[in-house]
């Protein structure tokens, strides 16, 4: 980040701009982390909704137990997994 002042060199900039500027920057920080955070926990919920309906709607274990490893995977964002 560059911030230019007109009054002088930076270093004589008012503490109190950049007081203003280094909150604008820890809330905009936190904002954009809580959002990534949401959406993540958003995408797991949908995910053990997708479980829940293949425990739910299939006869056939091995069904289930395939599409449920795929969702668990999902979810901890794996690459590979061996399943049974």
């Amino acid at each position: 980040m560059v911030v230019g002042y007109r009054g002088g060199p930076f270093d004589q900039l008012p503490i109190e701009i950049l007081q203003a500027i280094g909150e604008h920057l820890g809330v905009t920080l936190q904002s954009a982390y809580l959002r990534d955070a949401s959406r993540h926990q958003s995408e797991a919920l949908a995910t053990l909704n997708r479980i829940a309906l293949t425990i739910t709607s299939s006869l056939d274990i091995e069904e289930v137990i395939q599409r449920t490893m795929a969702g668990i995977n999902e979810i901890l964002d794996v690459e590979a997994a061996l399943c049974c």
